[in-house]
This record gives C-alpha cells, sequence and structure tokens, in this order.
C-alpha cells in the first residue's frame, strides 16, 4: 500500500519500500518455479500488481470477496502452462 504514496515518503522509506518490491518480485519467480512453473521476471510483476489492485479495490469499496476472486483468478492464470 506504500507504493501508491510512494511520492509523499520519506527518501529513506521510498527505498525500503522499492526493495521489499524487488525482493517480493523475486520471491514470486522462485516460488512458481519450486512449483514447476517458468513464470517470467515480467509475468510475477504482473500477478504481484494484479493482486496489489485487487487488494486496493476491495479495501476502497470494503468487499473482501473482491480481493479473493481476483487473486484465485491470478492463480489460475499462472498455474497453468503459458
Amino acid at each position: 500500500m506504500f507504493a501508491s504514496d510512494i511520492a509523499d515518503l520519506s527518501p529513506e522509506i521510498a527505498d525500503e519500500v522499492h526493495k521489499f518490491l524487488k525482493a517480493n518480485q523475486a520471491w514470486l519467480v522462485r516460488a512458481f518455479r519450486s512449483s514447476g512453473s517458468q513464470l517470467s521476471a515480467a509475468q510475477a510483476h504482473l500477478f504481484f500488481s494484479s493482486v496489489q489492485g485487487a487488494m486496493l479495490t476491495a479495501w476502497a469499496i470494503q468487499d473482501h470477496g473482491i480481493f479473493e476472486e481476483a487473486t484465485n483468478a491470478a492463480l489460475m492464470m499462472f498455474q497453468r502452462p503459458l
């Protein structure tokens, strides 16, 4: 959620958010590959962005079901061969 406020964060906090996002993307690639997927870095970024967007949308309209539906759909999309 800090990413949406990155311009207003101190440089030190913004740097930590950047590190977190890069580390999370790398972790996603490793996690999907350990399950047999050949997820690329770009696909990991797309997956992460989809989940983050779903989280923001669900929070904004107070409907947790949107997050669950979007996350499940994203997982299904990336678990089948691309």
